[in-house]
Formats: C-alpha cells, structure tokens, sequence
C-alpha cells in the first residue's frame, strides 16, 4: 500500500501497489504519483502545449523505429503463430528464403513469405508465399480437394507443355 505525493489525489489514502507505475529508479520500484494521476498531469501538460505530443511522438518513432517495427512483428508472430521472429529467421534461411511449396525465392514478392500453420491445431508448419499459402486456404486445407484441382488442370493441360 502506498499514498500518492500529488495534493490534488482524489484518494488521500494509501492504495495498492497495482495503482502505481513502475519506477526501476524508486527504492520501492513505484512511481510517487498514482497512475490516474499521473495520466491527468500529462494530459494537462499536453494540453497546454499541443503541438508537443506531436514532437515527442515523431521523436520516439524516429529513435526507436527498427526496434518498434521488429517488436510489433515479434508480438504478432507470438500471439498468431506462437513463434518469436526469431524463430521466424531461422525458418527463413533453412527455407534459403523460398517457400516450401513452389520453391521461388521471396525475392520475387512483394509480400514475405507467410507462416503456415495447421488451424486445427495451431502447429507451425513452413513458410510459404501469398499465393502458394492462399491456395491452401482457399482449398480448406482439403488433400481431397487439391487432387481435384489437380485431375482437373491435367484434363485440361493436355497437350499443352
């Protein structure tokens, strides 16, 4: 339990820890202002100088952009795959950079190859590009299927080489 510093808290008495930020630099690891106010001094420095949210935004961006951009990807390859994107590379230069399936490079893509995955179980499979990752979806993942597809091309290809 612990009392915020601010004189205009609403909540003069102690409260939980939960109710404060983080502070590695504090004895007690805790910001000396609750969050709701701390939140509330912010917005009223940002709304005194608008045009300052603004700069420290672009600022932060501009340092932190590569480290951003990889930590965004990580997070969405954790949560939609449950692989780091460092597992990710890894895929990626056993695969020498093709898909599984049609075997050309990402180079010759615009989009990166997409992590396949069984939807039933979750397990991650390989890479694969848009397109090769698109037939599968769009054939529900159906063997069946697929060897439909490919009696049908062949009825048709005949001939052709």
């Amino acid at each position: 339990m612990k009392t915020c510093t601010n004189k205009n808290c609403e909540n003069i008495n102690p409260q939980p820890d939960s109710n404060f930020h983080e502070a590695k630099h504090h004895k007690d690891g805790l910001t000396s202002q609750c969050k709701n106010c701390a939140s509330r001094e912010t917005r009223k420095r940002f709304k005194e100088n608008p045009g300052r949210l603004k700069a420290t935004r672009a600022k932060y961006y501009a340092e932190n952009k590569g480290w951003l951009k990889d930590h965004s990807k990580n997070f969405r390859m954790k949560k939609i795959y449950g692989i780091t994107l460092e597992q990710y590379n890894q895929m990626f230069v056993d695969q020498q950079g093709c898909c599984a399936i049609c075997s050309r490079p990402q180079t010759e893509f615009k989009k990166n190859l997409a992590v396949d995955h069984n939807h039933e179980t979750g397990k991650t499979r390989q890479l694969l590009c848009h397109y090769c990752n698109f037939i599968l979806g769009a054939s529900n993942e159906s063997c069946e299927r697929l060897k439909e597809a490919i009696r049908y091309l062949e009825k048709w290809n005949q001939g052709k080489k």
